[in-house]
């Protein structure tokens, strides 16, 4: 129950000489709208997935953020769908947007399967003039526009978290089966860097995870990058603040067959001591 309440697990993709502090998770999504304008940080507004999965059978919601220069109208979610192009097809199932419309597809029983897609529109706050758009959870990029002087990337992607120090990608290591593309053995040489910059260098195997503030690396997978052909590390990640109950029960559980032990072995002496006398 602690695990499922409280606790966080995703992934996150590494190229060497790559340092990031952030993962995401495998299955939830989110909306983002995030303000690249600021030179030394963004500002990023999100709106969940819960609020997301109301949005059908024509449901749509105003979504509005005092730090934004426009409102959101969010409509038309669907957990699972395609972008397909309308090239003149009769009837399309969702409107036609930029000559694109969302094809709905049943939900595939591995979430990490479904990737969802929906209508945006952007009000202007000044003008009141509207913008719609398709937000696709496949896509390669994210929607940009431009309001007032900001810079605003808006898409639909998976549930990130924020670490308190980054991971750096310093070297990845394949070992495969003779003869074939199976691997044997893979590892990954990290670097955690904490927030005053302090680095410490560990390694991250297949049943080797690395265990620092809270969190749990895990040697997941990789991939091959097919266009450099470098390998990337995907590490798996979690946060579970019932990570160690199992140990401190097997402790307490230990320490009161111990004490149970000793109380029954008193016992026993004392049993034997009165014989003899």
């Amino acid at each position: 129950l602690v695990t499922h309440v409280c606790g966080d697990e995703g992934k996150m993709t590494l190229a060497p000489g790559r340092q990031s502090s952030r993962f995401e998770s495998y299955t939830d999504w989110e909306l983002a709208v995030v303000d690249t304008s600021p030179a030394d940080h963004d500002l990023e507004f999100r709106v969940p997935q819960s609020q997301l999965q109301r949005l059908h059978d024509g449901r749509s919601q105003l979504w509005q953020d005092p730090g934004l220069p426009f409102d959101v109208r969010l409509s038309n979610y669907y957990r699972n769908a395609n972008v397909v192009r309308a090239a003149g097809l009769p009837n399309p199932p969702t409107p036609v947007i930029g000559d694109f419309f969302i094809a709905p597809l049943p939900v595939d029983k591995q979430a990490e399967r479904n990737f969802p897609a929906m209508h945006v529109t952007l009000v202007d706050c000044q003008t009141g003039s509207e913008r719609t758009e398709i937000l696709w959870g496949a896509s390669a990029r994210p929607l940009v526009v431009e309001v007032e002087g900001r810079r605003f990337e808006i898409s639909l992607r998976h549930v990130t978290w924020t670490l308190p120090f980054a991971i750096e990608l310093e070297k990845f290591t394949a070992e495969f089966h003779p003869g074939t593309d199976r691997p044997r053995h893979f590892q990954s040489d990290v670097v955690k860097i904490d927030a005053d910059g302090e680095r410490q260098r560990t390694i991250i195997r297949m049943n080797e995870p690395l265990r620092t503030e809270g969190y749990v690396f895990f040697q997941a997978s990789y991939q091959q990058d097919p266009a450099t052909g470098e390998f990337l590390s995907t590490l798996a990640v979690t946060r579970n603040p019932a990570d160690q109950v199992p140990l401190y029960a097997c402790v307490i559980v230990t320490a009161g067959m111990v004490i149970h032990f000793g109380m029954r072995l008193n016992l026993h002496l004392k049993r034997e001591r009165q014989v003899t006398a």
